[in-house]
């Protein structure tokens, strides 16, 4: 991605993502103004006429006509404000672009492959039983074997492969668990060796869930850029059994809610931020479209 202010006559930015709430509550702290909501410019033109005329014995005689016309522009700067906040960031030197070298905290913009699941749409699909069966197949290894032809599933069974168990257990609980979450986007990126795990806002969406859904799929096609902000490192649910018991021990506690705590860890890995993925707060998605 090329540094905001070059070649600006060359090139825009489409948005598929922009939390303006959250960029103006930032910008509002770099700004001494404030947030900047509305923009208003204010023209004038003026149009003068003098007109000559002599009457022969009298004085030579003349008039002078001017009018004046003013206009008033409101601009929207919710779409150049998030341009705006990204030169801020670069200027104040507050965006790493790896993974690598970036804290808790930190903004971060990542370019990569980005894939968008729709929850909400699922949950409401996932009520009929032939969805769920669909939904299945897509989850076991099985599955592949369908695909392979009739000669390669002969050849597979002659070598006595055996067909993996389907986790129908991980799955059941995953339904039941979707059934109650609250609707969420979710979207990961591939920057690199990163993985990046996020949410969504869909209000915050510039294109819709379901029309990303029915047009791409899942992967949407193109390199896009992330900006957000590092919540979550990789780990796995063995790293924070420690804490946890840590932090729910004593006698003022219950072995419900360390049971719980726990529950809720394997339930992130489940149906949230996988285990080998960034966890990011995301600002803006966005692609660069050249002439």
């Amino acid at each position: 991605m090329p540094e905001q202010g070059q070649g600006k006559d060359d090139s825009v930015f489409d948005f598929l993502y922009a939390d303006h709430d959250r960029i103006g509550l930032y910008m509002s702290q770099l700004n001494q103004f404030g947030n900047l909501t509305s923009l208003v410019r204010t023209t004038e033109a003026s149009d003068k006429k003098t007109f000559e005329g002599k009457i022969p014995t009298l004085v030579g005689m003349g008039s002078e006509s001017a009018s004046r016309n003013a206009g008033t522009k409101t601009y929207d700067p919710r779409w150049t404000q998030c341009l705006a906040f990204l030169d801020e960031l670069q200027e104040r030197d507050m965006i790493s672009r790896s993974m690598t070298d970036v804290g808790i905290g930190q903004f971060v913009l990542c370019s990569g492959d980005l894939a968008v699941v729709d929850i909400g749409g699922m949950q409401r699909l996932l009520k009929y039983e032939s969805v769920q069966g669909l939904a299945r197949k897509g989850a076991n290894p099985v599955a592949a074997s369908q695909l392979l032809s009739k000669a390669q599933r002969r050849q597979s069974n002659r070598s006595g492969n055996e067909k993996p168990t389907e986790p129908k257990d991980e799955m059941s609980a995953a339904f039941d668990i979707l059934g109650e979450v609250s609707h969420a986007v979710h979207a990961r990126m591939s920057a690199g060796e990163s993985h990046l795990w996020c949410t969504f806002k869909a209000d915050c969406m510039v294109m819709s869930p379901a029309d990303v859904m029915l047009k791409y799929g899942v992967l949407v096609a193109g390199t896009w850029h992330l900006l957000g902000i590092l919540d979550a490192v990789p780990d796995a649910p063995d790293d924070q059994l420690p804490t946890l018991e840590k932090m729910f021990a004593g006698a003022a506690s219950s072995p419900f809610l360390l049971g719980s705590a726990i529950l809720f860890t394997q339930m992130r890995l489940l149906l949230g931020r996988p285990a080998n993925c960034y966890g990011i707060t995301p600002l803006a998605v966005f692609r660069q479209i050249e002439r």
